[in-house]
């Protein structure tokens, strides 16, 4: 154990001392990690992964945002509960036997906790905003999507997967300005049709109805003459609802803030923030296994 001990360690100087220069990487693996000065980038730059400032210049998170717009925007950090000192010499990397792991020159910071070993693991963020750890193969061993902050991207499940065990679901910051898991929850039934519940702790603040063919209360949407639709997966694996656009010029997140209220917001190509919008929701069932198809009624 001592000179496992001393290997890591001697691993870690190397790491710290001997990778000097910035860069912007498109994958980690466990001889191509990532520092605090160096970015991880999705193949077509929407999304960038790497070491923030938030709630305070003292702390830091490894979190993804957006890169191409102005606005800092962290839409999922992975050491939330952990803030790091500004001081702190930060690596990210995979290690035997294909875990994702974040240290400092202490100690581990946050991991992957993968359960499926590989060799010749590696990891990319693709353009959906999702840190994905796969084996040699390209078969998914862990990924940020699996395991949401705040956000709610296009293409991320909310609900259940009953044969690994995960729920898919919100929990809000502390504050806007501080990732720490906040007071409330926005989480899927656990079986059945699906259907949303808000909790504030451990106290039911809000209750949807079970999603048949009928109109969604409490979820807004954002439409700039795009296409927004919903879909619902209902077997005995999962149960979870999903949504997706197809304007990729528009920009779309729906999050859970701090003070436990859901909301959608957009960025129209060439904006200067993002914007707040409502929008009234159709919903039909376009498949007999309940997937679901909601198109956003445009406002404009």
């Amino acid at each position: 154990m001592e000179v496992a001990a001393i290997i890591f360690f001697l691993d870690l100087f190397c790491l710290l001392f001997l990778h000097k220069s910035c860069a912007e990487l498109h994958t980690i693996s466990d001889s191509q990690f990532l520092t605090d000065r160096d970015i991880l980038v999705s193949d077509n730059g929407i999304f960038e992964l790497g070491f923030f400032q938030s709630d305070s210049p003292e702390n830091r998170y490894l979190g993804i945002r957006y890169k191409k717009i102005p606005v800092t925007t962290l839409v999922w950090v992975a050491n939330r509960e952990q803030p790091l000192a500004s001081a702190s010499a930060l690596v990210f990397k995979i290690i035997d036997p294909g875990i994702l792991v974040l240290f400092n020159n202490i100690r581990v910071i946050w991991s992957s906790n993968s359960t499926t070993e590989s060799i010749n693991a590696t990891a990319k963020l693709r353009d959906t905003g999702n840190l994905a750890l796969m084996d040699q193969h390209e078969n998914v061993l862990w990924q940020s999507f699996d395991y949401p902050t705040e956000h709610w991207l296009p293409g991320m499940k909310m609900g259940n997967d009953y044969l690994r065990g995960i729920e898919w679901r919100l929990s809000s910051w502390k504050s806007s300005q501080h990732p720490l898991v906040g007071e409330f929850t926005w989480a899927a039934g656990k079986h059945g049709f699906p259907s949303f519940i808000l909790k504030q702790g451990s106290v039911v603040k809000f209750r949807s109805e079970l999603w048949r063919n009928q109109r969604l209360k409490g979820i807004s949407s954002f439409s700039r003459n795009m296409t927004f639709s919903y879909y619902a997966i209902v077997n005995e694996s999962e149960v979870y609802i999903a949504y997706n656009i197809e304007n990729s010029s528009t920009l779309l997140r729906i999050t859970l803030s701090s003070s436990g209220i859901l909301e959608t917001w957009g960025w129209v190509e060439g904006g200067k923030n993002w914007s707040l919008e409502c929008h009234s929701l159709k919903i039909s069932v376009i498949h007999t296994t309940f997937a679901v198809l909601m198109e956003a009624a445009s406002l404009f």
